[in-house]
């Protein structure tokens, strides 16, 4: 009841528990909060999968535990991007030269023993092979085999994930429904979860030369309930091209607790050779 639980309903509540996306520019405005969803939308090769191992290691280096279940990159790949994002070492460097990584990994060991790091696990499955129930069970494995909780759930990323549902198949907008219902509710579970996923934007990249206009959620042509569902749906546009050589521009189509809905920032430079999408170095 109001005014006799009011002050009970806010001290169990995790909405006061905020983590950041990793962005200088974007912290100011909007940052999520424990027990919430978040879905990105980008363009095909543009870096979603780049950026959701940014917010991971975001995440990390607030001492957060983070599970990443992968449908599209290779372990290997997401482990070099994330141990770049934390150490400032490029991708390359750490992929390619043995000594540089065994480096990058006594540095983050570093961090970890003074605590100032969370905990990463990384699983790859082929796309289409785990459904919304598979993915939720091995959040709650890792949880069980590491003795530890994580979080911080990301899933690269939700358009590969199968429904449970038969009549799903020959449906996107009603897989979108059954995909993300199911990971909202993760996000809600006692105690709450940050949740990520990204979806690819539908439309044509333009011409060669011809600078991209900018995604909203009108570029989500299979399923409303991608943005609907979300607490925060956040879209990043390549500039002027695919190449991004002038950054993103970063807009929040929908956000449901900050009232930022329709905020346009950047463009936002990256660092996609140390994999960062952005600024991280407040954290």
């Amino acid at each position: 009841e109001l005014i006799e639980d009011t002050d009970e309903v806010n001290l169990r509540s995790p909405i006061g528990e905020t983590i950041s996306y990793g962005f200088t520019e974007v912290d100011p405005f909007i940052r999520p909060h424990r027990g919430s969803f978040t879905t990105l939308l980008m363009d095909s090769k543009a870096g979603k999968s780049m950026t959701l191992c940014h917010w991971g290691a975001a995440a990390a280096l607030q001492g957060e535990n983070v599970a990443y279940l992968s449908l599209e990159l290779e372990t290997p790949v997401i482990h070099n991007r994330i141990l770049a994002a934390v150490t400032g070492m490029t991708i390359n460097e750490i992929t390619y030269n043995t000594d540089l990584r065994r480096e990058a990994i006594k540095l983050w060991k570093d961090m970890k023993a003074r605590r100032k790091i969370g905990r990463v696990v990384v699983e790859k499955f082929p796309a289409g092979s785990v459904n919304e129930r598979d993915v939720v069970a091995w959040f709650r494995a890792q949880e069980r085999l590491k003795k530890e909780r994580f979080p911080v759930r990301i899933v690269d990323y939700g358009d590969l994930v199968v429904s449970t549902h038969g009549g799903d198949r020959d449906s996107a907008y009603n897989h979108g429904k059954t995909v993300w219902t199911a990971l909202f509710a993760m996000a809600n579970e006692d105690p709450a979860n940050w949740v990520y996923t990204a979806t690819q934007a539908k439309r044509p990249t333009g011409k060669p030369g011809e600078p991209l206009t900018m995604l909203t959620r009108a570029a989500v042509a299979d399923s409303a309930h991608k943005y609907r569902i979300p607490d925060f749906f956040i879209t990043m546009t390549a500039q002027p091209d695919v190449k991004a050589s002038a950054g993103h521009l970063i807009y929040i189509d929908a956000d449901r607790h900050h009232g930022m809905t329709g905020e346009m920032i950047g463009p936002v430079p990256h660092y996609r050779s140390i994999g960062r999408m952005g600024d991280m170095s407040h954290l």
